[in-house]
């Protein structure tokens, strides 16, 4: 071909990249960026990356991150957002790259948080990087991911994990699992979050749970704060529970107040 546009040299990175011939992608992307007659685009940059991971190469991904940078994709361009937490994830030493490129992604979608997600659950297992990728799962509504991360939780014997737990927990009642939510209404130990988390989650289901778990809460000598107020109000307003309401709303005040003369 006596000329090469973009498109083709784009077409022959990616068809590299897609038999698993990375180095070969790479090849034929230096060419691309010494021949000053083929610009490159979003799609050169994001294809290229995904050859960076393939040869597990955090070096090459970071001239690729420059370029990014220089060229500006990195302003609007998605795709290649994801692309470059795609290559840190695998390839860095931590996964702190990847983190802190996620946090500057401006708008993140659904592909965005998986790939966070994945990194986390493909290497660093433990407590903390567990509940960071079910905090995740929770805010893509991805149970199927969060499962898989829970399975991994107990086989590394997570499951005693206290903040672990919580997160799992608060995963469900986000995406309404109430049947999975149950089983952690069993756990041998609980602190505040735990109760506000299922209280929270059975307001949502429009029943009369929530003053159930409330009740069973002050059993066991635990303390209701302004967020285990707000969710007890608005699951009596769910079930026209208005007087009961009422009265938790007077004492949600009342915590508010005690509060605010600290």
């Amino acid at each position: 071909m006596p000329e090469r546009d973009v498109v083709a040299w784009t077409a022959m990175i990616s068809g590299y990249t897609h038999c698993n011939e990375y180095t070969q992608a790479w090849s034929v992307f230096v060419d691309m960026v010494k021949n000053d007659n083929a610009p490159l685009n979003a799609f050169t940059i994001s294809s290229v990356l995904k050859a960076c991971k393939g040869m597990n190469s955090v070096s090459c991904g970071g001239l690729v991150h420059g370029l990014a940078i220089k060229r500006r994709f990195l302003e609007g361009f998605i795709y290649v957002d994801n692309a470059l937490m795609d290559m840190y994830a695998p390839c860095g030493v931590t996964m702190r790259a990847a983190c802190v490129f996620f946090h500057d992604i401006k708008e993140k979608n659904v592909v965005s948080w998986t790939t966070l997600i994945a990194g986390y659950t493909h290497r660093e297992l433990n407590p903390h990087s567990i509940s960071i990728a079910v905090r995740a799962c929770a805010s893509v509504g991805s149970n199927i991911l969060g499962q898989q991360i829970r399975t991994a939780m107990i086989k590394h014997g997570f499951e005693s994990d206290l903040p672990v737990m919580n997160s799992i927990l608060d995963m469900y009642c986000r995406s309404g699992c109430l049947s999975e939510a149950e089983h952690f209404n069993e756990m041998s130990e609980k602190v505040l979050i735990t109760w506000n988390t299922l209280i929270a989650g059975y307001e949502r289901s429009d029943s009369i749970e929530p003053l159930f778990i409330f009740s069973q809460m002050e059993s066991e000598g635990f303390s209701p704060n302004c967020f285990t107020f707000t969710s007890l109000i608005a699951a009596c307003v769910n079930v026209a529970a208005l007087q009961c309401g009422q009265q938790f709303f007077a004492e949600g005040l009342m915590e508010i107040w005690n509060w605010l003369m600290l």
